[in-house]
């Protein structure tokens, strides 16, 4: 970018819903929600984030929109890309903010590159694709001089976009939305995609996510590809759904109590604040918090202890309805000794391990002293036969196998 812009724009489904400016003094970045948008949506309507509902006053939208960033050398290795610091949370928006998750696209207004058509460039062989999973240390997420995408997390994964072309994957190219993400097996925990995919079938055939993984060898490393949920592609055309993670939706920076308040140990969200929330904006709260108890017991099932506020999301589609996302980032932790024990959200006050997570804990997380609303009389039901359900679809793998295991433990746990 050449100059700095004053202003962007905040797009949803082509038409410009809220204006961002930053504020170079506090760095702070405030959002106005357009006369478009206050015309369409009733005031308090969570239309960008349940923390930033639709308002005639301008809001701080700086703890969302540092959310939809990457994170830890991720972030800072994009914003080298750019001549920027990673701290600069406007500058990195105005350079990669045209894709980024859920059904918001972010451009500087005045930029002419930001009119032009996006596309994608054709990955022709597997030897290129081999080849820019090897140089995810210095184009994180794929990115490069003509990229506009972002997505939250830690973790090395590519953006892609199905093609036509020779391997049937592409690179997108000026805010072209992707539609899939391709994770490599990390070197320093091999074997961790395969889990997640096995985690994330299981999790499927129990209706808790839509996400079909496969699992791809390329250049002898596995690598996990799973469909994005905040996208729809019918024919050529690909649809955005609104999103946003838990952390985002009560207003909490990623980036405070250095990096860690994404776990509730640090400040960060429990299932508790997601209940309250679906309890407030959903339309079928009764459902919603049978679906998010049902997350909950399969977390526990699967021993995934780094199962943290930005691992949980709420779909934001049409806008006004809130409801629970399909499940991700599903790896059960607790079959890699290396990886983290303490639970990144607790379960009924356990917060050491989910090892110790038993019926009481999980019982009394849904109906205890700060209950979801689900009567205390329900609350053994509702966890039994998310137990018995998870653990018939349970399969002949490590995972399936864990969740077998587990599943005979919390029932002879019973209240």
């Amino acid at each position: 970018m050449a100059d700095r812009p004053t202003l962007l724009h905040m797009s949803m489904h082509g038409e410009v819903i809220a204006h961002l400016r930053e504020q170079r003094r506090s760095g702070r970045i405030e959002l106005t929600y357009t006369e478009l948008a206050r015309d369409r949506w009733p005031a308090r309507t969570p239309v960008v984030s349940c923390s930033l509902p639709v308002a005639s006053h301008r809001q701080d939208a700086t703890a969302f929109l540092n959310g939809l960033l990457p994170e830890g050398q991720t972030r800072a290795t994009l914003a080298a890309q750019r001549d920027l610091v990673a701290s600069d949370t406007w500058g990195l928006l105005a350079a990669f903010g045209r894709d980024i998750a859920g059904a918001l696209s972010i451009s500087d207004p005045d930029d002419d590159a930001a009119g032009r058509k996006p596309h994608a460039v054709d990955y022709a062989s597997f030897d290129e694709l081999a080849a820019a999973i090897s140089a995810l240390p210095d184009h994180p997420l794929g990115a490069h001089a003509d990229s506009e995408l972002s997505l939250a997390g830690l973790q090395d994964k590519l953006l892609l976009v199905a093609t036509d072309g020779p391997t049937g994957w592409g690179r997108p190219v000026a805010g072209l939305p992707s539609t899939h993400i391709l994770k490599p097996d990390p070197l320093a925990h091999p074997g961790v995609v395969v889990r997640e995919a096995e985690a994330l079938r299981i999790a499927r055939r129990s209706e808790l996510t839509t996400i079909d993984p496969q699992l791809l060898e390329i250049a002898d490393r596995p690598c996990l590809l799973v469909n994005r949920y905040d996208r729809i592609v019918d024919g050529g055309h690909v649809r955005r759904i609104h999103q946003e993670d838990l952390l985002q939706a009560v207003g909490l920076d990623p980036a405070a109590r250095h990096g860690r308040v994404k776990y509730q140990d640090h400040g960060g969200p429990g299932y508790r604040d997601a209940a309250t929330l679906l309890l407030e904006r959903s339309a079928a709260p009764d459902a919603e918090l049978d679906t998010l108890a049902g997350a909950m017991v399969f977390t526990v099932l699967i021993g995934n202890a780094d199962a943290h506020a930005k691992n949980l999301s709420l779909l934001l589609d049409p806008p006004g309805t809130v409801r629970l996302a399909p499940l991700y980032d599903t790896v059960p932790t607790v079959l890699f000794p290396k990886l983290e024990v303490r639970c990144a959200m607790w379960v009924g006050g356990v917060y050491r391990s989910l090892d110790d997570v038993t019926q009481n804990e999980l019982v009394r997380e849904i109906a205890g002293r700060h209950a979801w609303k689900i009567p205390t009389d329900e609350a053994p039901t509702v966890v039994e036969r998310w137990i018995h359900r998870i653990g018939e679809h349970a399969d002949d793998t490590p995972t399936g196998h864990h969740i077998g295991r587990r599943a005979e433990q919390l029932l002879d746990t019973a209240p």
